[in-house]
């Protein structure tokens, strides 16, 4: 609780992250508009197939050290093909 009352403190002392601030903004456009949430759910597998040299490059300082993980299966994916059970009581 403290730390999250700090981070929202930085901003207001001009010391917030402008990467972050914007890729929050972003996802906060992105979950407010849910068609376009959902389009990017179906294409994000597409990302798996991608050349290294794209997903891991100088613009991309998280990914120095890192691996992203493979995409799966969506789960409304799975539901649609009625491979998700319904849990027991």
């Amino acid at each position: 609780d403290q730390i999250y009352r700090w981070r929202q403190d930085l901003d207001t002392l001009g010391h917030a992250d402008s990467m972050k601030k914007f890729m929050s903004k972003g996802m906060k456009y992105l979950f407010g508009h849910s068609a376009l949430y959902n389009t990017t759910l179906k294409f994000a597998p597409i990302a798996n197939s991608l050349p290294r040299f794209l997903t891991y490059n100088g613009l991309n300082e998280w990914g120095k050290g890192r691996e992203l993980p493979r995409f799966g299966e969506s789960f409304t994916s799975l539901w649609k093909k009625g491979k998700v059970q319904k849990a027991k009581k």
